[in-house]
């Protein structure tokens, strides 16, 4: 069982963390919890079937560092539906898997200045805005 995270150990024991002071950090990230969490502003996106099933009250924030720490508060194992928080992953992936190049080729890096929602594809069939719009580009 160690084997696997021997590196992850090492660096636990040397203290040579992304984060060094992760303590610290996750105190301030708690801090930040407990303020945004007595805002109820706002409503659930009832226009989106999925998302209307969802209590307001339902709140939480899970976060990993790339070198393996991690700490999660409030209602962080309730599953819920990414929607557009999952297109900045989208794009990571693609951009890893066809190189900034070629999806750069398909799907632009500048905002259109169009609604969220427009569907538009330009003269030549593609589109050339911003990729991580509604209905465009990585989506």
């Amino acid at each position: 069982c160690v084997g696997g995270n021997i590196v992850l150990l090492i660096q636990a024991f040397r203290k040579k963390f992304i984060i060094p002071e992760f303590d610290a950090f996750v105190t301030k990230i708690d801090q930040i919890y407990d303020t945004v969490q007595k805002n109820h502003d706002g409503h659930v996106a009832v226009y989106i079937p999925h998302l209307a099933k969802f209590s307001p009250d339902l709140w939480g924030v899970s976060l990993c560092t790339v070198d393996g720490q991690r700490h999660s508060v409030g209602e962080s194992k309730q599953p819920f539906c990414l929607q557009s928080c999952v297109k900045p992953l989208e794009y990571a992936v693609a951009i890893h898997e066809a190189g900034t190049e070629k999806v750069h080729r398909y799907v632009g890096m500048e905002p259109s200045g169009l609604k969220f929602n427009k569907l538009y594809l330009d003269e030549e069939g593609g589109y050339k805005g911003e990729p991580l719009l509604y209905c465009r580009g990585v989506s």
